[in-house]
């Protein structure tokens, strides 16, 4: 998967500009004006959203990148409780836990693996026959 990172020029073909007052004593109006080239504004794509039947949590390129382990990335994932390996789905119970589509057996696993090694966690709350 490609790095993603977005960045959005809005550039005016008229100069924007600012206008600043300020009153003195006198009741007299002060003006004072700065024109604007370009604006820049920056997004990051979001770190949670849902494809599909799945919650999808990006961890390459974000702050969870950093977290430590599995484990540590897992305990900050949207609607997932509890650590060290053992985890439940709010609402749902204890899931099974898939890397690269191999069930884990051993929770122990988990602290194996670090943090920096996980492009994404997805969260399926609802399963199909293939699990």
């Amino acid at each position: 998967m490609k790095d993603m990172k977005f960045v959005m020029t809005l550039a005016f073909a008229l100069a924007a500009v600012l206008t600043a007052s300020a009153q003195n004593s006198n009741n007299e109006t002060d003006s004072v004006s700065y024109t604007l080239g370009e604006i820049v504004v920056r997004a990051n794509p979001r770190v949670t959203s849902l494809k599909g039947d799945a919650l999808l949590t990006r961890v390459a390129g974000t702050q969870l990148e950093h977290a430590g382990t599995a484990n540590d990335v897992l305990k900050q994932v949207p609607m997932v409780l509890g650590s060290d390996g053992s985890f439940e789905v709010f609402g749902k119970g204890s899931p099974a836990i898939y890397v690269n589509g191999r069930l884990l057996h051993d929770a122990s696993e988990l602290a194996q693996i670090s943090s920096e090694n996980i492009r994404n966690v997805e969260l399926i709350t609802n399963p199909g026959s293939g699990y």
